[in-house]
Formats: C-alpha cells, structure tokens, sequence
C-alpha cells in the first residue's frame, strides 16, 4: 500500500507542475492575444482618422 500511496503522490507532482506550466503558458497566450487586439484596434482608429483626413481636404 505504501508503494502505490507514494506513485499517487507523485503522479500528483507531476500533474501539479504541468498544469502550472500550462497556466503560465496560457498567462503568456493571453498576453501576447491582448496586444494584439490592442494593435490592431489602434491601426483601425488611425485608418479611420486617415480617412476622415482625406474626405476633408
């Protein structure tokens, strides 16, 4: 029995660290996405403006 309680333990290590791995990659994902998003709201609000520029002149 204590055998198996100590392959549970460590199976349970393993997983513990992997899914932290996974949070910070996902944390990292998420961050990279929301920049994006940033930029590309920001190229949409400058090309509006440019248009709006040019319909004035």
């Amino acid at each position: 029995m204590t055998d198996y309680a100590k392959e549970l333990t460590e199976r349970s290590e393993n997983l513990r660290a992997e899914l932290q791995e996974m949070q910070k990659g996902f944390e990292m994902k998420r961050e990279e996405f929301l920049k994006l998003q940033g930029a590309l709201e920001m190229l949409q609000v400058l090309d509006k403006d440019s248009k709006e520029a040019e319909d004035d002149d």
